[in-house]
């Protein structure tokens, strides 16, 4: 199953694609970060099982973006807004864990992504559906197996 902590970590190598040096935070920062950088945040997580098979979450994603310098930020914020599009909106897809022998890669679809407004910063959000199969060892026998007396 894949986990929270994977998701951050593969949203965190996709912001550290974008050129430039921009610190990457997925823990709690109130104050004291460096400008500029990016939070991350996951939130409105829903989780649900699929007839014992799967469990299926829904989340959403926030990227909070801090400009170099909080006075002088517009077109700063603009062109990083096209640097997210292209990176997550274009792209579409988001690779959480590459594939492995032991288990296939695990992708994520970006949907529903918007830039809501924010006076200081540039928030973007979309949300991502992970649907994934229990594993599970079968010990029952097979009907073929089975003895009738």
């Amino acid at each position: 199953m894949t986990k929270y902590r994977d998701i951050l970590a593969a949203l965190t190598k996709y912001l550290e694609t974008l050129p430039g040096e921009v610190e990457v935070e997925s823990g709690d920062v109130e104050e004291g970060f460096s400008r500029p950088s990016f939070f991350i945040e996951l939130g409105n997580i829903k989780v649900n099982d699929f007839m014992k098979t799967s469990k299926i979450r829904d989340l959403t994603v926030r990227i909070i973006y801090f400009p170099s310098n909080k006075h002088v930020k517009q077109v700063e914020l603009l062109d990083m807004q096209e640097s997210l599009e292209k990176l997550f909106i274009e792209n579409n897809y988001i690779e959480i864990l590459p594939e492995t022998e032991d288990r296939e890669s695990v992708m994520v679809e970006v949907e529903n992504a918007k830039f809501p407004e924010t006076k200081d910063t540039l928030q973007f959000q979309f949300d991502i559906n992970l649907d994934e199969y229990y594993v599970r060892e079968n010990n029952y026998d097979k009907m073929e197996n089975l003895e009738i007396d």
